[in-house]
C-alpha cells in the first residue's frame, strides 16, 4: 500500500520536503505512528518530536486525512489505507 505524507511551513523546512510518498508492502492499513516511523527512516529526520509529546499529538497541530480534519489524542488511533493522504498543519500565525 502507498500513502502520501504532507507537511507545511517549519515542518517542511525540517524534513526538506513538503510531500513524501511512502510504501508499506503487504499491508492493508497502517497507523499514523507507523507512518511517522517510516518518515524518520526515509528522511533521517526526527519529525516525531515535532508533532508528538509522550505519544500524543501536540496541541495546536491540525491533522487532515483525505481532506477532513481528524482530532485524535494518540497517533496510534489514526489509521491510513492505500491511497490516503495525511497532512499536518502547524498552528496559524497572525501578521
Amino acid at each position: 500500500m502507498k500513502v502520501i505524507f504532507k507537511v507545511y511551513t517549519y515542518l517542511k523546512a525540517e524534513l526538506g520536503a513538503g510531500e513524501l510518498h511512502l510504501e508499506f508492502p503487504g499491508r492493508e492499513e497502517v497507523s499514523l505512528d507507523e507512518v511517522l516511523n517510516e518518515v524518520e527512516k526515509v528522511t533521517s529526520k526526527k519529525i516525531r518530536d515535532k508533532v508528538l509529546k509522550d505519544g500524543k499529538i501536540k496541541e495546536g497541530l491540525i491533522f487532515v486525512l483525505n481532506g477532513k480534519s481528524v482530532i485524535p489524542e494518540n497517533a496510534s488511533e489514526v489509521y491510513l489505507k492505500d491511497g490516503d493522504v495525511i497532512s499536518i498543519l502547524p498552528p496559524g500565525s497572525g501578521g
